[in-house]
C-alpha cells in the first residue's frame, strides 16, 4: 500500500471516528433528556401519589372512611403500624384485617372486571395466579 494510500485510509478512518464521535455524543445527550424527563415524571407521580395519601389520611382521621381506616390511621400516626405491616399480613389487628380485607376485595372485584373485559390478559392472568385453599382474602401468589 503506498503513502497515499494509508493516508486516504487515515483520512477516511479519522472521519469514521468523528462521526461516531457525534452519533454517541447525540444518544449520551437523547439518553440525558429521557432520563430527565422520566425523573420528571417521577417526580410529579410521587408528588401526586403523596397528595391522595395526605387527603386519604385527612379523611380517614376524620372518620368520613369508616371506623376501622379511622383505627388503623390512627394506629399508623402514632406509629404502632405502617402500610407494609398491614398489607403483608404482619398486623392482625382487627382494623388492619378490616381494611386488608377491603383493599382485597376492592382489588379482586377489578381484576374480575379486566378479566371480563379483556379474555386474553384473563388467560395470562390465569397462568401465572392460583388462590391459596383456605384463604378468605385471596392472596394470589404465582
Amino acid at each position: 500500500m503506498s503513502e497515499e494510500q494509508l493516508a486516504a485510509l487515515r483520512a477516511d478512518m479519522r472521519e469514521a471516528l468523528a462521526e461516531m464521535q457525534q452519533v454517541s455524543d447525540e444518544l449520551r445527550a437523547q439518553s440525558a433528556s429521557l432520563l430527565a424527563e422520566v425523573e420528571i415524571e417521577r417526580a410529579q407521580l410521587r408528588a401526586a401519589r403523596e397528595q391522595a395519601e395526605a387527603e386519604y389520611a385527612e379523611q380517614a382521621r376524620d372518620g368520613e372512611a369508616g371506623r376501622a381506616r379511622e383505627e388503623l390511621q390512627r394506629r399508623i400516626d402514632e406509629e404502632e403500624t405502617t402500610w407494609r405491616a398491614v398489607m403483608s399480613g404482619e398486623d392482625q389487628h382487627w382494623s388492619a384485617v378490616e381494611v386488608r380485607e377491603e383493599i382485597v376485595g376492592d382489588a379482586r372485584t377489578e381484576v374480575d372486571r379486566l378479566e371480563v373485559d379483556d379474555p386474553e390478559m384473563a388467560r395470562r392472568y390465569r397462568e401465572h395466579a392460583t388462590l391459596r385453599e383456605g384463604d378468605r382474602i385471596g392472596e394470589w401468589t404465582p
